[in-house]
């Protein structure tokens, strides 16, 4: 991998691939939040009651 061409002490290694791991996990699951949200918003949008503008009376003769 790239980081195996850089003279980096194997611990330095270690804790930069797990940190990027957890920023993976961390993405992956904001993802997945913001996915749900947006079926949520969705949702409420098709059982919202539309509006329509309310009809005007017909003229008094």
């Amino acid at each position: 991998a790239f980081l195996d061409l850089l003279p980096l002490p194997k611990i330095l290694v270690s804790r930069i691939m797990s940190q990027l791991l957890r920023d993976i996990q961390d993405n992956g699951i904001n993802l997945v939040r913001m996915a749900q949200q947006q079926r949520e918003r969705n949702r409420e949008k098709k059982h919202a009651p539309t509006l329509r503008r309310p009809l005007k009376a017909p003229p008094h003769r």
